[in-house]
């Protein structure tokens, strides 16, 4: 009379199995879900960065160009060093003149 209470048993030992797997594959899909977000996020952050760079320092270098013919002399260059903005551009861009 007590096979009811064993078929039941394994229902539920059964139940239990699928439950903790579904649990597992969920956890894991996460997981990559997780690091792939992580991946594009630091993807972007340094797009970002470069675009940041890049105007920045284009800006700068079109203002330290005085004879405006597109070359940096080795006098205008120096210039950089004597430039607040152009410092604080540069600790932004987190370069050490």
């Amino acid at each position: 009379g007590y096979s009811w209470v064993l078929s039941w048993g394994m229902i539920a030992i059964f139940s239990m199995y699928v439950l903790l797997t579904n649990v597992t594959v969920m956890n894991m899909l996460i997981g990559i879900l997780c690091e792939v977000v992580s991946e594009v996020k630091r993807e972007d952050e340094e797009c970002v960065a470069i675009d940041f760079m890049k105007e920045h320092l284009r800006t700068m270098l079109t203002d330290l160009d005085q004879d405006k013919n597109e070359n940096i002399s080795k006098k205008e260059l120096q210039a950089v060093v004597e430039d607040e903005r152009a410092q604080k551009v540069l600790s932004e861009l987190q370069v050490k003149p």
